[in-house]
């Protein structure tokens, strides 16, 4: 029983040199510290359970680069990686590559967040079991809405008028302070948040059955909105902003709210951190007040290659790594939110992840990026995070943006997806 460690460089390096790996379940756990600790971690646990062996191999440190192995080592037909991690916008493109894992998740499925279930389903095969899932989120700071006698804003306007009136008086003090700490970059972390405000509109981008539905006036009541930020709440300098970059605008006490993901609960709730215990989380606002919550899908889930020699094997590991053992941990561990909705009543659940309280019912809140759009993702992805920035930039108005992105949208459909 062991667990190893390599780099999936070394794991595709061998698909190169023909050297053959051992008799043993070979996994790829994603990237960044967090996903290899709780990866070798669930795959110890499982070794010492049924006695196999795991070999985790370690990706590289961008998520599109990771991708990009797979997809050679698919199209080689290679067998080195037995297990992959399938992050939610991949199951388009990879389901090709993977085995339907639907008979292994019976008992299971009906326990899992169905938005998870659906995102990772393709043409009526399961790609993946369920790890964890993320979602977009509203920080504020609950200070400064007492000092101003101001409620938890519950649309995008109440947000506008709150953070401008927290923004002018802070300033007196703080010449540094903003309303709101936006991430707006131009790459997948724009198309999440752009999701969210279209979809908070009742609008889309792309509908679920694969149309095109941009040119219409949800998503121009959409654009309009987010073209009030840049220069009124929030600082030129959003538009090359990452998620991080906004929490350290938040986290140093520079912004009345932000939007982001629940990993910065923990970081900002650190014992040096200037707003501990300054600030909460709740649901992102509603476009107008027949709009809804809204908040982008992200997570991972574990799939298993069909060009593994060990394929019944590796589906129960992958079942490992979404059972209730290995989500409670990862979840108590890491503040990561499960799959299985059971574990929300959990206190050790609840005590790691806060924002779960305060959120409605997560099927009813969640958006997905518009991965029904399988191979053609990531054009569909810059067609979309590129015009948002232009938007936001006030480089064109809210109404020839539409357009604009209907036609680009159109040019990569070509009539199939």
């Amino acid at each position: 029983m062991r667990t190893r460690i390599l780099t999936l460089g070394a794991a595709f390096a061998s698909l190169m040199t023909g050297t053959a790996f051992s008799e043993e379940i070979t996994v790829s756990c994603g990237i960044g510290d967090v996903q290899i600790a709780q990866c070798k971690r669930d795959a110890d646990a499982w070794s010492k359970e049924t006695g196999n062996s795991v070999k985790v191999v370690e990706g590289p440190a961008s998520s599109s680069d990771l991708l990009g192995i797979y997809q050679t080592l698919f199209a080689a037909q290679s067998s080195d990686i037995d297990v992959v991690m399938v992050d939610v916008v991949w199951p388009g493109l990879l389901s090709p590559f993977l085995i339907d894992l639907t008979p292994y998740m019976k008992d299971l499925t009906p326990q899992n967040v169905q938005t998870m279930i659906d995102t990772y389903t393709v043409d009526g095969k399961l790609v993946a079991v369920p790890q964890f899932l993320d979602i977009g989120v509203l920080y504020y700071r609950k200070d400064l809405l007492d000092k101003y006698h101001r409620p938890v804003p519950e649309t995008w306007e109440d947000l506008i008028a709150t953070a401008k009136l927290v923004q002018d008086g802070e300033r007196a003090q703080n010449k540094s302070f903003w309303g709101y700490a936006l991430h707006a970059f131009a790459d997948e972390g724009l198309t999440c948040a752009a999701a969210e405000w279209v979809d908070s509109y009742r609008g889309a981008f792309v509908s679920p059955d694969g149309k095109i539905a941009v040119n219409s006036p949800q998503v121009k009541a959409a654009f309009s909105t987010i073209a009030r930020f840049i220069g009124n709440i929030a600082p030129e300098g959003s538009l090359t902003a990452n998620e991080e970059s906004a929490r350290g605008v938040f986290q140093s006490g520079n912004a009345a709210f932000m939007r982001n993901w629940p990993y910065a609960i923990s970081l900002m709730e650190a014992d040096d951190s200037p707003v501990k215990g300054k600030f909460a989380v709740t649901a992102l606002p509603k476009g107008g007040p027949d709009g809804k919550h809204s908040g982008n899908l992200g997570g991972n889930g574990f799939g298993v290659s069909k060009f593994s020699r060990h394929q019944d094997l590796a589906a129960r590991f992958a079942m490992y790594m979404g059972s209730k053992a290995a989500e409670k941990a990862n979840a108590s561990q890491f503040s990561l939110i499960p799959s299985l909705k059971e574990l929300y009543a959990d206190k050790d659940v609840q005590a790691a992840n806060p924002a779960l309280a305060s959120l409605p019912d997560l099927d009813s809140i969640l958006v997905p990026r518009p991965a029904q759009t399988k191979s053609k993702y990531n054009r569909v992805s810059s067609a979309i995070f590129s015009t948002v920035s232009d938007v936001l930039s006030h480089k064109i108005d809210p109404d020839h943006a539409t357009a604009s992105l209907d036609q680009k949208l159109k040019q990569i459909y070509k009539g199939k997806w």
